[in-house]
């Protein structure tokens, strides 16, 4: 019964390192990998054993091969790099595709390696990679977004830090920049999506007014038309005394009226 108890423990301890470790492992395997090409690309066909990808471009300054990578790569079926336990429904490549992959090959046939995830675009300097919303505030989005700012920087940006879900960036003078989990400001550059691909709105309305200045019908309708105000309120005036003058009118007749009879 001990021993039973003992092996259970040590599974669930094994189980507890193995989905810590998951976060981050992605990331720095790509980093390391430097025997790899890392390729934007765009899948245009599938068959039972094969995904076929229109190549755009490399990421540069990273990856030290002397070999050219033809303009129609031809990959061994593979799955995306995104956690099962949040998005095992999104890890099937489909026609039309934007991806970014880790890839070696003999020139004819390639292997995904290290890693492959969806993108918006194949264009390094405005790409967001796509994750499912499943995995929004979860600590496996780590890596999608430490490989969307290395991508974004052309394979520039190495130094990582991932500390408990956060993802920061060391910088040569010894500084960290948060990335991650962003703010407003600082938007990830990471869009969500559901089952059908459809990008999920994520921005919500600001529900404090903007008090660090400015006029306060600038903050609540934006910029304040006093021409207008000042034509509204003419006009509100000029249907108040008309009712007024009839009112005064109705009065006087009614008031004759009776006088008369």
């Amino acid at each position: 019964m001990k021993k039973m108890i003992i092996g259970l423990m040590l599974v669930m301890v094994f189980a507890f390192t193995a989905t810590v470790g998951y976060c981050e492992e992605i990331a720095m395997n790509v980093l390391a990998d430097t025997e790899a090409h890392c390729v934007l690309a765009t899948v245009s066909d599938i068959d039972d054993n094969y995904v076929y990808a229109e190549l755009y471009n490399t990421v540069a300054d990273t990856q030290h091969v002397d070999s050219v990578l033809p303009k129609l790569l031809k990959i061994k079926k593979f799955r995306y790099s995104y956690c099962d336990e949040h998005a095992d429904g999104y890890n099937s490549p489909k026609i039309g595709d934007n991806i970014f992959a880790t890839i070696r090959g003999d020139g004819a046939v390639y292997n995904v390696t290290s890693a492959a995830y969806k993108t918006d675009t194949v264009d390094e300097r405005t790409l967001n990679f796509l994750a499912p919303d499943e995995m929004k505030n979860e600590h496996c989005l780590d890596d999608v977004v430490a490989l969307a700012y290395y991508v974004r920087s052309n394979g520039l940006e190495r130094g990582f830090v991932f500390d408990n879900g956060s993802v920061m960036l060391e910088r040569s003078d010894n500084t960290l920049t948060k990335l991650y989990p962003a703010d407003i400001k600082n938007p990830i550059p990471v869009k969500f999506v559901d089952l059908t691909g459809k990008v999920v709105d994520d921005v919500k309305q600001q529900d404090v007014l903007d008090v660090s200045g400015g006029n306060v019908f600038e903050n609540l309708w934006g910029s304040y038309n006093y021409e207008l105000v000042f034509a509204k309120r003419t006009l509100a005036l000029g249907i108040i005394l008309s009712g007024i003058i009839l009112g005064m009118v109705v009065v006087y007749f009614v008031v004759t009226h009776k006088k008369k009879q």
